[in-house]
């Protein structure tokens, strides 16, 4: 947002406004609250006007809508630095607005002759319905520059005038498409326009100084007419990220882009990229002589088309995607762009891009014509332009086989490679994600290219940097690695070895290999020779577009061979021709290292150097190498050899015939025919190009069987042809398409892969080439082969006159039958002539002749022989002749033709007047002799012919008329002004454009004109890329010449390419046989009959002008005899008259007679007419019967046919009028008939009749509806708005319903809206109630539906739990439920965390909290306990000595708690031993107990007192037993005490530990086993007491 200037500003500036106007500077605000510094924009631009600027000027619009007109000029100090900012707050909220009325006030905003200014953020509505134009900017006065256009919306009437537009940069106020004075440097951002007749206009004053700089970026265009954009007249432009789409105001021939008219050089270029087009009409990119830029190299310096997706509707004819025209048009990139054609289009010049225009480059374009019929083309372009590259494309063609048109050079089916062109483009489905949305599906893999220039895609996705997709879109697939290669696990020295990789070689990768870490290749495949045995590492490293990569090593072990190889080896072809390069390649296993092939035969006599050599040579590699490349140099069949050795042993292999090498020969060689079974031909240039003014023929003769011919090249240039027959000549049958190439083959046509097959065994070639040396191609190669059959043989058999004479031309007419015949005819034995349709003779004698007809083809030979008997003349011979031509121009040769039938001998000609001669020695007496005439006019011709029987002449008066025509000229012949046909009245003449500059058909089919009448005639030229002027001549009078006057029709600066038009023979002609002349020359050229002309064409044509004796004739429209009644008026129904020669005379034809439709009666019109030449027709006559007045009078209602008015109401009638047909106005006599009550609810009728003067009555009804229009009126029961708990069904309160007309039973109630109780929300519960009359009210109340119930809580397990401290705790949890909702949230608290590290009670709370916050609550409590008795160990040994009367130190025992300290562990210590004063055995017991009351176990230890003297001690009045001991499994124990007492028996490890303890009922006398398997080895103490007597015993357990 901007900021408001601060009131400090606005004092001084206000200060200073009361001594000086002064310029303005700074930030300023409009706001039509009148807040601001101005209330109006125009207000804005007053002060701007009178003040000026003296540093950048910043206007916030404050949001509203300004209902104003406004245009900004004449503003002073505008400078680079002084710039002026109008800014919206956002165009949804700032709204310019305007109503224009008149041409005049058409645009909402204007800004006029100023530069540096922006308009920003605002929105601009015209609501003009007449014009309408939303922002102008205007160029007239002076150049423009920086005016841009940031995020400004504009909105005009969706139109078909051309007085509606959204954005015009232009120099006009009142045309859209004027230009002004340069307008440069200014761009429009981010904006849109919807409606208008063109959406942004941006044309200029095209110079080198200006209309430069100029840019359209991020904007949208809709719902335009006819232009989306148009740019006109610029040098230099850029188009980025913008977007076109038609809408229901689009008319279908409309354009998304027009460019027209642009200048470029190699600092201003045209940028059209990263645009959108969707069904924008016609066209989507439309260029007409918009040239790219001026560079065939450097792509800076080139125009650019990159990234454009485009959607085309294929039902708008010629639809185009993208669509240059004229050469003018070139210098541009077209690269990356997707183009799709929806929707069927029967029109092959369609295509989704069109292209005429030199140095192209066409490439890496997705292009789909997706219908599944019609003609429609991927790529068309119109002649091959210079510097025309087309390659790495895709072409997809959903109806056709047919991908890319080059017209004139390259037609393509299976295209690839074909003339040049596509060598690496595909043929695959676009994989879109649908025809509306053209980016990749990204499912698999897409045609991709290495990277160029173009490095982001269409909505600016970085390409891959090694696949760039083909088309706008970079595939978001992302291939699967498959690092994985297959490897030989082990490999032989020496010995190549191959690694394949197993990735699809489709997908978009990158590949290194490596070899122990260095590499060395980045093939798909790979292979290696290792030079030493040992292991590698083989490694390959495959990379994707996304920048991963993953790598696979493979282990190879490279060892010596261990097998001797075995040989084998291959050809990729066993057909060659010679010096045709074929490869080889080594086959052979177990690890070869040396190689050496042998070529069978390997020499052959070369007859030319009188020498023997070589019959192959090594292009790549030798005999010593796995594998290489030769050619052969002789035909013939070859056996190959290859051994093979490595360090084990050695191998060879042999294989005969495996190469055949075929001889080739070319058109208009050395040799013109060959009976071989193989060969292959070329034209007349032989692999290269063939060279102009060529004509030449070859006959393939093999009679084995059917002749294929594969044309693997075929690739002529306009003027050159190929022609096949099936036969020995050119009176075969054509093999070629001979409908659409009717001079035999022609253009590029490699990519349809020919292939022809003459079923007579034999193939007849016809090459010519026209003497143009601009005009050549490649040629052709056409291989030849033969599949073997049998021929059926021929038959011959001929005709002949019944009757032949003496010196008398007679004629033999072939009649044989077979196929691909070839014939010879002998006369007594003397071969005569090989005609295939007659023999023509003359006999010198009479006799008899021996006449033999020889009929041959593939199948054999057969004969037919006739004796003929000649005689001398019998009767004299009936005359009859004609000639070539009968119109001859002064100068020309014509030929007499004797078409006598009965046999003469002599025959004389007479011409007269005189002024003529016999031409190239002919004379009177030749049978067809050779005129030329030396003075126009015209001439009678006589044929006398003699035989024996005499003498017969005819006579033709005026029989040729000779003209003193002028012969034109022509400097240069065109192709687009030559005439390639020419028809009218019986002329239909086609010829070949651009051969000569003038053509006389005098000598062909002769024209008959008449006198008066019009005829139809149609031109055709040979192209329609520059405009044509033509005119055509009649000698009318037969003078010889042409006059200006005798122009019939003429046409100027036409850009047809047929002419269609007539033209009319004055009646004033003479009747003569004269001549017609016919121009086309160019368009700013005038018509001369006679020339000279600096280009077109010039053809002359014979007609006869003959008197026009037809009568016209009248034809009556309707009925002959019309009825009609009084008053009604007559109207005659109308006529037709028509002449033969004039056409429709209708306008001349006289009508006598007339009509009093008034008066009854009967009354007769009649019709003549006469034609130009004064035949008049026959008269027409028609009868009109007037009738009495039957019609009643017609009632019209004052008012409506149907009213209304409501229950109670009175109604106001209105009346009716009453008109007849003779009496007038009787509105007067009406009568009311009514049924009308408006207290009740009905509808009613009120009839209107009136009576005319004859008694005829006429009515008229008006039907009056009495309605119920108040509706019921409803209040609710209860709250507006109720609370309701989820899930509960929902009953409502009630509602209450009265009416004003109807009672309630009649009331219809619906409920519309209810709540859903199984969902928390604010509902409508919407009652409607309906009366009879349709009057409806609806109320509502609103359901609160919620969730108002807490959830359960409940503990698992108990609700108090005692716990052993320091001990893992594993918390029960809880389980919780809820009305409604299914996930509940529970959390803790309380004051126990879960660890057990302290004694006591503790409590853990948990809280259950629902969706709609609902809570409940439970607790647990917990006390930590501790029931662990402490651990104890003795200090010092279980046992001790001490000796009588020392004193005993108690080393005394360690103790451990798992929860209270040491100090805080008690030691209660007890047992016998309290001194050493008596010698014997004692025991000290001890037990730790903790704070909580736990007591260890107890521990013992032994106090042996012994004598110093002895060291014994003694157990008196005892015996003990204890064996064995050592122990293992069990021990016993037998004593006999001194007591009766009971005993205790404790057994204690050295630990102290009690093991073992048992209490013994009499201690006087025991015995026990006691099993110690489960015991550790060592030693044990045994501990016997009684109340007065222990003993002690030590154990020892071994194993």
């Amino acid at each position: 947002m901007y900021k408001r200037k601060t009131s400090t500003f606005l004092a001084v500036f206000l200060l200073m406004a009361l001594t000086v106007k002064a310029q303005m500077s700074g930030t300023y605000s409009v706001d039509p609250t009148g807040a601001g510094d101005f209330k109006t924009l125009n207000e804005l631009q007053s002060n701007l006007s009178s003040k000026g600027v003296s540093g950048p000027v910043t206007v916030n619009v404050e949001p509203g809508t300004y209902s104003e007109r406004v245009t900004f000029k004449s503003i002073s100090g505008l400078s680079a630095t002084n710039t002026l900012l109008i800014q919206g707050d956002d165009p949804s909220t700032t709204l310019i607005e305007f109503t224009a009325t008149s041409s005049g006030d058409r645009s909402v905003v204007r800004i006029e002759n100023l530069s540096y200014v922006t308009l920003k953020d605002i929105s601009v509505k015209n609501n003009g319905t007449s014009y309408g134009w939303g922002i102008h900017v205007y160029s007239s006065g002076t150049q423009v520059e920086y005016v841009n256009l940031e995020n400004c919306q504009v909105e005009v009437r969706a139109t078909s005038s051309s007085n509606f537009a959204g954005i015009l940069y232009n120099g006009s106020t009142t045309s859209f498409s004027s230009s002004g004075r340069p307008i440069r440097n200014s761009t429009i951002e981010g904006c849109g326009t919807t409606g208008g007749y063109v959406g942004i206009m941006f044309t200029s004053n095209r110079n080198s100084s200006g209309a430069t700089g100029n840019r359209i970026l991020n904007s949208k265009v809709t719902n335009y007419y006819f232009y989306g954009i148009y740019l006109n007249s610029l040098y230099g432009f850029e188009l980025d990220g913008c977007s076109v789409v038609g809408g229901s105001n689009t008319r279908t021939s409309a354009v998304g882009l027009q460019y027209f008219n642009n200048s470029s050089s190699g600092t201003h270029v045209i940028k059209l990229n990263n645009n959108y087009f969707e069904y924008p009409g016609r066209n989507a990119i439309y260029l007409s002589s918009a040239q790219g830029g001026n560079s065939t190299s450097s792509m800076s310096q080139r125009g650019q088309m990159f990234n454009n997706m485009i959607i085309m509707d294929g039902s708008y004819s010629d639809t185009r995607g993208i669509y240059t025209t004229s050469t003018y048009s070139g210098y541009f990139d077209i690269w990356h762009n997707s183009v799709v054609i929806n929707n069927s289009n029967s029109k092959n010049s369609s295509a989704c891009i069109y292209y005429q225009g030199n140095y192209c480059s066409i490439k890496y374009n997705n292009l789909g014509y997706m219908a599944s019929s019609g003609s429609a083309l991927p790529l068309y372009i119109q002649i091959p332009p210079l510097g025309l590259v087309v390659d790495n494309n895709n072409y997809y063609n959903n109806a056709s086989p047919i991908l890319c048109q080059i017209v004139g050079a390259y037609t393509a089916n299976n295209f690839l490679g074909g003339g040049g062109y596509n060598t690496n483009s595909y043929n695959v489905d676009p994989n879109f994600i649908s025809s509306k949305d053209l980016h990749l599906k990204g499912n698999k893999a897409f045609p991709f290219t290495s990277a160029n220039a173009v490095t982001a895609d269409f909505d600016g996705d970085k390409r891959c940097s090694f696949a760039s997709s083909i088309g706008a879109d970079q595939s978001a697939y992302i291939p699967s690695f498959i690092p994985a290669f297959k490897s030989p696990d082990t490999a032989i020295v020496n010995s190549p070895a191959t690694f394949l990789n197993q990735n699809d070689k489709a997908e978009p990768m990158e590949y290194t290999w490596s070899i122990n870490g260095k590499p060395q290749g980045t093939s798909r495949n790979f292979t290696f020779t290792f030079t030493s045995v040992g292991t590698y590492d083989v490694n390959l490293k495959a990379s994707n577009c996304s920048g991963k990569s993953s790598d696979s090593t493979f282990k190879v072990i490279v060892v010596a061979p261990s097998k001797k190889p075995v040989a084998d080896f291959a050809f990729n072809k066993t057909l060659v021709e010679v010096n045709e390069q074929v490869s080889i390649q080594d086959l052979s296993s177990n690890g070869p290292s040396w190689w050496e092939y042998e070529i069978k035969p390997s020499m052959y006599y070369n007859s030319f150097t009188q020498q023997y050599e070589s019959t192959f040579l090594y292009d790549e590699g030798d005999t010593t190498e796995p594998s290489g490349k030769l050619v052969f140099r002789t035909p013939g069949k070859y056996e190959v050899c290859l051994a093979v050795e490595n360090a084990v042993g050695k191998d060879a292999t042999c294989k005969k015939e495996i190469i055949e090498v075929i001889h080739s020969e070319n058109m208009c060689g050395f040799f013109n025919s060959s009976t071989e079974n193989k060969g292959v031909l070329y034209d007349a240039g032989g692999k290269g190009a063939y060279g102009a003014s060529q004509s030449c023929n070859y006959l393939i003769a093999s009679c084995a069987g059917d002749v294929i011919i594969d044309f693997e090249e075929l690739n002529l240039a306009q003027g050159d042809y190929l022609r096949v027959y099936d036969g020995a000549n050119s009176s075969g049958k054509p093999l070629w398409d001979n409908i659409n190439y009717a001079s035999g083959l022609t253009g590029d046509l490699t990519g349809m892969h020919i292939t022809m097959k003459a079923l007579s065994g034999t193939a007849y070639l016809e090459f010519e080439s026209d003497n143009s040396t601009t005009t050549l191609a490649s040629g052709f190669k056409a291989v030849w082969s033969v599949d073997a059959k049998s021929f059926s043989p021929p038959s011959a058999s001929f005709s002949n006159p019944d009757t032949i004479c003496v010196d008398a031309s007679v004629v033999f007419k072939n009649e044989s039958t077979g196929s691909n015949n070839t014939y010879k005819w002998f006369v007594n034995g003397k071969e005569e002539s090989s005609n295939t349709e007659f023999f023509e003779e003359t006999f010198l004698f009479d006799g008899t002749y021996e006449i033999k007809l020889y009929a041959i083809n593939c199948g054999g030979i057969d004969s037919m022989l006739k004796t003929v008997r000649v005689v001398k003349q019998a009767k004299t011979a009936r005359p009859s002749f004609t000639a070539n031509n009968t119109t001859p121009n002064l100068g020309e040769t014509i030929q007499l033709w004797d078409m006598t039938t009965y046999c003469h001998e002599e025959v004389e000609w007479s011409i007269s007047p005189s002024t003529f001669r016999f031409e190239n020695g002919s004379s009177s007496k030749s049978s067809n002799p050779e005129v030329k005439f030396t003075a126009p006019g015209c001439y009678s011709v006589s044929l006398k012919v003699t035989n024996a029987s005499g003498s017969a002449t005819r006579t033709k008066k005026c029989f040729v008329n000779v003209g003193k025509y002028c012969l034109p000229a022509t400097n240069i012949l065109s192709t687009d002004l030559g005439i390639i046909r020419f028809s009218v009245d019986d002329i239909d003449q086609s010829s070949d454009a651009n051969v000569s500059g003038y053509t006389s058909y005098a000598s062909g089919t002769r024209g008959t004109l008449v006198k008066g009448a019009t005829y139809q005639f149609e031109l055709e030229r040979g192209g329609n890329n520059d405009n044509f002027s033509g005119s055509i001549w009649i000698d009318l009078d037969g003078n010889g010449t042409f006059s200006a006057s005798e122009e019939v029709a003429s046409v100027s600066n036409s850009s047809a390419r047929i002419w269609l038009d007539s033209f009319k023979i004055p009646v004033t002609a003479s009747t003569v046989v004269s001549r017609m002349r016919i121009q086309t020359t160019s368009a700013i050229a005038k018509t001369k009959p006679c020339g000279p002309s600096a280009t077109g064409e010039y053809e002359d044509y014979a007609v006869e002008i003959f008197e026009d004796n037809t009568l016209p004739e009248i034809t009556l429209k309707g009925s002959g005899t019309i009825t009609i009644e009084e008053g009604y008026g007559f109207t005659d129904p109308g006529y037709t008259a028509f002449d033969f020669e004039s056409g429709n005379i209708t306008s001349d034809v006289v009508v006598k007679g007339s009509v009093d439709d008034k008066l009854a009666g009967t009354y007769t019109l009649e019709y003549n007419v006469a034609d130009e030449a004064g035949n008049k027709a026959s008269t027409v006559k028609r009868t009109i019967v007037v009738v009495a007045d039957t019609t009643r009078p017609v009632l019209g209602l004052n008012g409506n046919e149907y009213d209304t008015i409501y229950v109670g109401d009175s109604y106001a009638d209105v009346g009716a009028q009453a008109n007849d047909i003779l009496d007038g106005d009787i509105s007067g006599s009406i009568v009311l008939v009514s049924t009308l009550d408006s207290s009740k609810i009905g509808t009613y009728k009120l009839t209107y009749s009136a009576t005319d003067s004859r008694s005829n009555t006429g009515s008229i009804n008006r039907w009056v509806t009495v309605l119920d229009s108040t509706a019921p009126v409803l209040t609710l029961t209860g709250l507006d708005t109720v609370k309701h708990e989820v899930l509960d069904p929902y009953v409502d309160p009630g509602i209450n319903i009265t009416d004003n007309h109807d009672d309630l039973t009649t009331i219809t109630v619906t409920v519309t809206e209810s709540p859903d109780v199984e969902k928390v929300g604010i509902y409508a519960y919407t009652v409607c109630a309906t009366d009879q009359s349709g009057n409806t009210t609806c109320i509502t109340r609103h359901v609160d539906v919620a969730d108002r119930t807490a959830p359960s809580i409940v503990l698992r397990g108990s609700a108090t739990i005692t716990h052993e401290v320091h001990t893992d705790f594993n918390d029960p949890w809880v389980t919780v439920g809820d009305n409604f909702d299914r996930n509940v949230t529970v959390t803790t608290g309380g004051d126990f965390d879960g660890t057990p590290d302290e004694l006591g009670t503790f409590t853990i709370w948990y809280y259950a909290e629902d969706a709609s916050g609902n809570k409940d609550s439970v607790s647990r409590e917990i006390t930590v306990v501790d029931t662990t008795p402490p651990v104890i160990s003795l200090n010092g040994n279980v046992e001790e000595e001490v000796d009588r009367w020392e004193d005993f130190v108690d080393p005394g025992v360690t103790a451990s708690d798992n929860y209270d300290v040491e100090a805080d562990i008690t030691i209660t210590i007890d047992g016998d031993y309290t001194n050493s004063q008596s010698v014997g055995r004692y025991y000290i017991t001890y037990q730790a107990e903790d704070k909580s009351g736990n007591k260890s176990v107890i521990l013992t230890r032994i106090v042996d007192v012994i004598d110093p003297a002895t060291g014994i001690n003694e157990i008196s009045g005892s015996q003990v037993e204890l064996y064995p001991n050592p122990a293992s499994s069990a021990f016993v124990l037998k004593a006999a005490l001194n007591s009766t007492d009971r005993a205790n028996l404790i057994i204690v490890d050295m630990t102290g530990r009690i093991v073992y303890e048992e209490g013994i009922a009499d201690a006087s006398s025991f015995n026990r086993e006691v099993n110690v398997e489960q015991w550790e080895t060592g030693n044990y103490l045994i501990r016997i007491t009684t109340s007065d007597i222990q003993v002690l015993e030590r154990l020892s357990i071994v194993r």
